[in-house]
């Protein structure tokens, strides 16, 4: 059962071929749709049509995002050996009671999620259910599927709590009352309280204005930095065959530009922005950015895709820089 590309078509609903079903997807990947496909052959599954499994897919919308069809996909094919949960799948969803549904369909998807690698069984498990509880016709017991109330053996994904920036130990303050967290503050009376807490608050506050303006300065910094070298001639050690393929679209070749010198690959990097408008296309995975130092002011890793976007300052901002300027218009816009 592939899931494979697809260009985008006018299919207002999934269809069908014999006892396979096309379900169309969509997924977007660096701000562009793309439009995969999933088949899911009931014969191979040894699933009947006019079954919930079929009620399902003609319930599900029409591109389905395709963080649901991976999970569902793979789960199907676990449980094709269960005779129960594909017994489930089979039978008309008007004559499945809602125990059915949950003992030999819903625990039996949990099972097999249960031996996955990786965590977050949870947010997997009801991607894997979700088109199901999309259906419109009500169980035998008189409640639609997702009214059914089904609780899951496998506890919430919470993500690692994050710490206040109040409560934290910050050495860097030479006052022992601000380097400590706000809850250890000593106080008499609730006047003091609220004047040491308020000092607490501001001091940490201006800590914070203070990274967002470096931040917007390191972006300025790295921005000029790149239409200095879109401005700057080609660098000496470039050879002028290099820089005539390189001014017709082409190269340059990686051998050539991983001998050249930083400063040198800077300038290639630059520059290729402009000739080939990458601001306009896909992550260039061909072009390898590492050791870039003048870029990693604003990165917050060095990975290849993240040197990437700083290499785009000239027409985005990079997260950093978003963020810091997100940050400095609630603190400037706050009363207190």
């Amino acid at each position: 059962m592939p899931i494979g590309p697809r260009t985008p078509g006018l299919a207002a609903r999934h269809t069908w071929s014999g006892n396979v079903a096309t379900v169309f997807c969509i997924k977007t990947v660096h701000g562009k749709s793309i439009y995969p496909t999933m088949s899911l052959d009931f014969d191979a599954l040894g699933v009947a049509r006019g079954g919930l499994l079929e009620e399902a897919i003609r319930s599900a919308p029409c591109p389905l995002n395709s963080s649901y069809a991976g999970p569902l996909q793979q789960v199907l094919n676990d449980v094709a050996r269960s005779s129960q949960a594909v017994s489930i799948l089979s039978t008309p969803v008007n004559q499945i009671s809602r125990p059915q549904l949950h003992g030999s369909l819903f625990e039996a998807f949990e099972s097999a999620i249960e031996k996955w690698r990786g965590g977050y069984k949870y947010s997997r498990f009801m991607r894997a259910r979700h088109i199901f509880t999309l259906v419109n016709i009500k169980l035998a017991t008189g409640e639609n599927i997702s009214e059914s109330g089904f609780k899951s053996r496998f506890p919430r994904d919470n993500t690692p709590t994050k710490q206040l920036l109040s409560e934290g130990y910050d050495s860097t303050f030479d006052k022992k009352e601000l380097a400590a967290p706000i809850s250890a503050t000593d106080f008499e009376n609730l006047p003091e309280l609220n004047r040491k807490a308020l000092a607490h608050l501001e001091s940490r506050l201006n800590r914070v204005t203070s990274a967002c303006h470096k931040a917007l300065d390191d972006f300025c910094d790295v921005r000029q930095r790149i239409y200095d070298s879109q401005a700057a001639p080609p660098p000496s050690e470039i050879t002028e065959l290099a820089l005539t393929h390189f001014r017709k679209g082409r190269g340059p070749t990686r051998k050539i530009y991983d001998n050249l010198s930083e400063s040198s690959r800077f300038w290639v990097a630059a520059n290729l922005v402009l000739r080939d408008e990458l601001h306009k296309s896909y992550f260039n995975k061909q072009l390898s950015l590492a050791g870039l130092s003048g870029l990693m002011p604003v990165c917050h890793t060095s990975s290849n895709k993240v040197l990437f976007t700083a290499l785009l300052s000239t027409h985005y901002l990079p997260r950093s820089t978003l963020i810091a300027c997100l940050l400095l218009t609630i603190v400037t816009s706050r009363t207190i």
